[in-house]
């Protein structure tokens, strides 16, 4: 007799600021959050509306936080990683807050603008440092942003992104940075050199 494959035994449940997270094997900090989540959901507040873009979503982790602080939200998030699709749409219904999530390299599968996008993005490709999806987000925010739309990630504060912002946007911030991570922020209502 075959053995039965049960997906649900590869589930790991999380219980973070009193939200229920899901994930599966393959989704970054799997049964863990990551100290630079922490970070950036440490910005989130209640002020925060509108249309939000999650750019490397994993868990979903971030649009749950972003939606627990604001009810006035509208999430679509994205990744390249089918395993944390499944465990960002599996971690939205745990916390029946509803949301797009679509299979996408950044932006290639995104049609529409929004008033914020966040991104934990990733660093490495093959265990290197590799900045070009970094570069990516930054670079064609501009056109995925509503007029005052901000962009905010959170990286490793080895990593500088102030070439990225500087080569976008007129005017952009450090939000906030500890030992090991720096979130950055920039609005459209720059002017775009």
């Amino acid at each position: 007799m075959r053995p039965k494959f049960k997906f649900n035994t590869f589930i790991f449940s999380n219980i973070y600021k009193n939200v229920n997270i899901k994930t599966i094997p393959g989704v970054f900090s799997y049964n863990k959050i990551d100290v630079g989540s922490q970070l950036l959901i440490s910005t989130f507040t209640n002020s925060i509306t509108g249309d939000i873009l999650d750019i490397g979503c994993g868990s979903g982790i971030l649009s749950i936080l972003l939606a627990k602080f604001s009810n006035k939200v509208k999430l679509t998030l994205v990744d390249t990683n089918i395993a944390a699709l499944k465990s960002s749409k599996l971690t939205l219904k745990s916390n029946n807050i509803t949301g797009n999530v679509l299979l996408s390299d950044v932006y290639s599968n995104v049609y529409k603008k929004f008033d914020l996008i966040i991104s934990n993005p990733p660093r490495h490709k093959n265990s290197k440092t590799n900045l070009n999806c970094i570069q990516e987000i930054i670079k064609n925010s501009v056109q995925y942003l509503k007029k005052n739309g901000e962009i905010r990630i959170v990286v490793n504060s080895h990593i500088s992104c102030h070439k990225f912002f500087k080569n976008t946007f007129t005017y952009y911030n450090v939000l906030k940075k500890e030992k090991n991570f720096t979130i950055y922020q920039a609005y459209k209502k720059n002017k775009i050199k």
